[in-house]
């Protein structure tokens, strides 16, 4: 026991330096351990009895608890911070007055945490937008994957995970929300018979797609929409759940290929003459 109290105490029977760090390392190994105790049971308890919740309340807990985890980890490593300053006999007040420039810096940094943080609670109480809801923002348009304490991570087409500081959350476009509008356009030859086309579109997809998941309106043809140069553009319009929309769009563009081909109207395509000359005198 005594060579403990000689290993770790001075003199005057206070910690050293070595000690004082030891005790912090200590207390923020605990800190981890705490913050995963969190996510593992009591989060993910809390996870499986929700498991149930599909669609927008789904997704809302999703950015709940994601928000949640966020928070926790902060708080505990704030705790932890002022703690180590205690250990090592520092007065966290009298440090930022005292820092000049540093202190400074600190009060910077220290209000750019509170806009996120403010901006964060801002974005889950006034849901505008959640875990697994595709969006547009600042320039940057993917599925949010995360919802923390500071940042928003989204995840674009290619797979690239973006960072957007809270703060920088300005304008919101929500591809997720109301309901979205999946919109097809395809050309007929001129050759075609433009009345055969809208007759035999207007029914078969009306017998693809009436009452069909996902559609809350079935698909509109309007025709004709444009007059191109190699033939006539007609435009299918239908309404469908949030994040079905590019579904429905495709099986839009396979059923219109089917109807056209079953009915023998020509889509359009870019053609080459080639014109052979024969030599005479050969």
């Amino acid at each position: 026991m005594e060579v403990l109290k000689t290993f770790l105490l001075n003199e005057n029977g206070e910690l050293k330096f070595f000690s004082k760090l030891l005790l912090a390392g200590g207390l923020l190994i605990v800190s981890f351990l705490i913050v995963r105790v969190i996510q593992k049971v009591i989060l993910k308890s809390i996870k499986k009895r929700f498991t149930s919740l599909h669609g927008p309340e789904g997704k809302r807990f999703q950015t709940l608890i994601s928000l949640v985890e966020s928070l926790t980890k902060t708080f505990i490593l704030i705790i932890w911070f002022f703690a180590s300053l205690s250990i090592f006999g520092i007065d966290a007040k009298g440090l930022v007055a005292t820092a000049g420039i540093g202190g400074l810096a600190i009060g910077l940094a220290a209000k750019t945490f509170i806009e996120d943080f403010i901006s964060g609670i801002f974005i889950l109480a006034e849901n505008v937008f959640n875990i697994g809801d595709y969006v547009s923002i600042a320039g940057k348009e993917g599925v949010v994957v995360d919802v923390a304490l500071r940042i928003t991570t989204i995840r674009d087409f290619n797979g690239e995970l973006h960072t957007i500081p809270n703060n920088l959350i300005k304008i919101v476009t929500n591809r997720s929300k109301n309901i979205q509008r999946a919109m097809v356009e395809v050309s007929i030859s001129y050759e075609s018979d433009l009345e055969r086309a809208k007759e035999v579109l207007t029914k078969g997809l009306a017998e693809k797609f009436d009452g069909a998941k996902s559609v809350i309106e079935a698909p509109v043809l309007q025709a004709p929409v444009e007059l191109m140069d190699s033939g006539v553009l007609l435009r299918v319009v239908a309404y469908a759940v949030p994040g079905e929309q590019w579904r429905i769009e495709r099986e839009m563009r396979e059923e219109i290929k089917n109807i056209l081909d079953r009915n023998n109207i020509e889509i359009p395509y870019n053609k080459m003459d080639i014109n052979l000359k024969t030599d005479k005198n050969a």
